[in-house]
C-alpha cells in the first residue's frame, strides 16, 4: 500500500508577518509529501522569505503565475492543485497553521475506505485583539468553523444551500485529486466565497466525510489585514451572486435529478426572493437559452403558473 502523503497548497500575497508560522506548522508533519506556496505577485517581503523557507526544507516548492502578477486566491490554488503530485490536497492560508493532529484521522479514513474523495474537520478561530474580534461578529457568529458528524454524503450540499448545519473552513479540508475532475477547480475572477463556491459543488458531486475529530485540526488567525473583515456588506456582496452562480451551474448538470436542482432553485430563492416569479425566471431563461433544454426550467415555471 502506497504511503499516504499530501501536497500542501499555500497561496500568498505579501504576508511576511505571517507565512514562515504557516508553513512550520505544517512542514515537520509526518503526512506532508510537499508544500507548494503559491507566490501570488507579492510586492513585500513575501517572496524572500519563502526563498529562504524552500532553500531550508526540500519539502517546500514555490510556484509563480507565468506574468509573476497578482491573479488571486482562486488562480494560486488551481496552479497548485494541477502542480500537485501526490494524490491528496490539502490547503492552508498564509496567514493560519495546521495543529498537530491535522492529518491523523484523515489517514486512517482515507486508507480504509476508497470511496471517499475528500475529508472535512474543525477549524478553530483566534483573534488578534479585541477590535478584530467585535468586527469579525459583525459578519459571523462563531468562532469555530464545524459541519455536524451526523449528515450523510448525499445530503451534505444542502447544508451549503440552506446555511443550517455549520461549514468546514478551506484549511480543514483534504481532497483525493479526483474530486477535482468531478467537480471542476476554484472560481476564478471572485474576490470572495470563491472557496464555499467549490465545497457546495464538490458536496453535490462527490462523496465527502467528516473525520470524526472532536478537536480541531487547524487555527484560522483572523487579524486586521483578513479579506473577511476588509469587505463591506460581505452578504450583499458575495452571497447573493454565489446562489446564483450555483444555479446556473445546477442547471447544467445532467445527472443531477429533479429535487436536487430544486435545491439549488430554493438556495437562489432564499436569496432572490425578486427572481423567483413567472417574468424573472423567464428573463433567466433568455439569459440563458441554454435553459430552454432543462427539464427543470419548464417544470418550474408550470410551477409559478399554477400558483
Amino acid at each position: 500500500m502506497e504511503p499516504f502523503k499530501v501536497s500542501i497548497i499555500i497561496p500568498v500575497y505579501n504576508r511576511e508577518k505571517f507565512i514562515e508560522n504557516a508553513v512550520e506548522s505544517c512542514v515537520h508533519l509526518p503526512q506532508t509529501g510537499e508544500i507548494l506556496i503559491i507566490d501570488d505577485g507579492s510586492t513585500d517581503g513575501t517572496l524572500q522569505i519563502i526563498r529562504n523557507i524552500e532553500n531550508k526544507y526540500s519539502k517546500v516548492k514555490i510556484l509563480q503565475h507565468n506574468d509573476g502578477k497578482n491573479h488571486g486566491c482562486s488562480a494560486s490554488r488551481n496552479l497548485g492543485i494541477i502542480k500537485a503530485k501526490y494524490e491528496y490536497i490539502s490547503f492552508l492560508d498564509s496567514d493560519d497553521r495546521y495543529l498537530p493532529n491535522r492529518f491523523n484521522n484523515e489517514e486512517r479514513l482515507f486508507l480504509e475506505n476508497s470511496d471517499i474523495d475528500g475529508i472535512y474537520g474543525i477549524t478553530n478561530i483566534v483573534f488578534d485583539n479585541q477590535i478584530t474580534k467585535e468586527n469579525f461578529f459583525k459578519s459571523f457568529d462563531n468562532d469555530i468553523c464545524k459541519i455536524d458528524d451526523n449528515i450523510i454524503p448525499s445530503d451534505l450540499y444542502k447544508t451549503y444551500l440552506f446555511s443550517h448545519q455549520g461549514q468546514w473552513h478551506t484549511n480543514a479540508i483534504v481532497l483525493r485529486k479526483r474530486a477535482f475532475d468531478k467537480a471542476g477547480l476554484f472560481p476564478e475572477g471572485i474576490k470572495f466565497c470563491e472557496d464555499v463556491h467549490l465545497w457546495c459543488r464538490l458536496a453535490a458531486k462527490c462523496t465527502l466525510v467528516s473525520n470524526l475529530n472532536p478537536e480541531p485540526v487547524a487555527i484560522w488567525q483572523v487579524h486586521s489585514q483578513n479579506t473577511v473583515l476588509t469587505i463591506n456588506n460581505i452578504f450583499d456582496y458575495c452571497f447573493k451572486f454565489l446562489y446564483r452562480s450555483l444555479l446556473e451551474w445546477a442547471l447544467k448538470q445532467k445527472e443531477f435529478s429533479y429535487d436536487k436542482k430544486n435545491d439549488f432553485f430554493i438556495g437562489h430563492k432564499k436569496m432572490y426572493p425578486e427572481e423567483s416569479n413567472f417574468k424573472t425566471l423567464t428573463k433567466f431563461v433568455i439569459r440563458h437559452p441554454i435553459f430552454l433544454f432543462n427539464k427543470f426550467t419548464w417544470h418550474k415555471l408550470i410551477q409559478i403558473i399554477k400558483h
